[in-house]
């Protein structure tokens, strides 16, 4: 019988430890997401109207690439949230009372804060959307010709003498992807040029494939 006490408490130990350890790594998790939220409420309300000015043109395809950018890092912190949640109702059953309520609440305020960012990202791409659409209407020849885009990516591909030939492929539209790198490029018809989107500003195709075709 004192074996089977002893044996209780050793293992009532060791499940508290696990508990504790499980909760400490709750509040390092909850720490960093929430510090994200803070980053990202800042980076939200820092930025700057959707352009719609054809001069401006530029500019809003620089907006439509970095949103792109950020929802991708949202699908990220996404996965971070739903690990959350989980670890959360794990402790919801194995914690003391106090505990179990401070977990909830704080799971509760998280998701909220995460919501309102899901909400002004969606607000944030339709405004993009709409802008980009309206500006196709406006300058249509110089910058939605997929044909003339197609047409001037093969020319300019097809000049290429290397014995293995530079390999431009379109992924999808306005999307492609030169030689080996497996890296994705906007291309558009800006003024009548086309250009290959590079870092933070543009690049005539032609100059683009002369830096990166081997033969030129």
């Amino acid at each position: 019988r004192l074996i089977d006490v002893k044996q209780r408490t050793l293992t009532k130990g060791q499940e508290l430890i696990e508990l504790a350890h499980s909760i400490e790594l709750f509040h390092l998790s909850l720490q960093k997401f929430t510090e994200w939220l803070n980053e990202t409420e800042r980076y939200l309300n820092n930025l700057k109207p959707v352009q719609r000015r054809f001069a401006l043109i530029q500019t809003l395809l620089k907006q439509i690439d970095d949103h792109e950018l950020f929802q991708t890092q949202l699908q990220t912190y996404k996965e971070h949230l739903i690990d959350l949640d989980k670890l959360a109702t794990h402790l919801k059953f194995v914690s003391p009372k106090t505990d179990s309520i401070y977990i909830r609440n704080s799971l509760i305020a998280v998701q909220t804060r995460w919501q309102k960012i899901l909400t002004r990202t969606t607000e944030r791409t339709k405004e993009l959307q709409k802008a980009f659409q309206e500006t196709k209407k406006t300058i249509r020849p110089e910058v939605t010709d997929i044909d003339r885009i197609k047409n001037e990516v093969n020319r300019q591909a097809s000049l290429c003498t290397c014995s293995k030939k530079y390999d431009v492929q379109q992924v999808s539209e306005g999307r492609y992807r030169f030689g080996e790198s497996q890296s994705l490029r906007l291309v558009r018809i800006l003024r009548s040029t086309v250009m290959v989107r590079v870092g933070g500003g543009w690049t005539a195709l032609d100059e683009f494939l002369v830096r990166h075709d081997p033969c030129r």
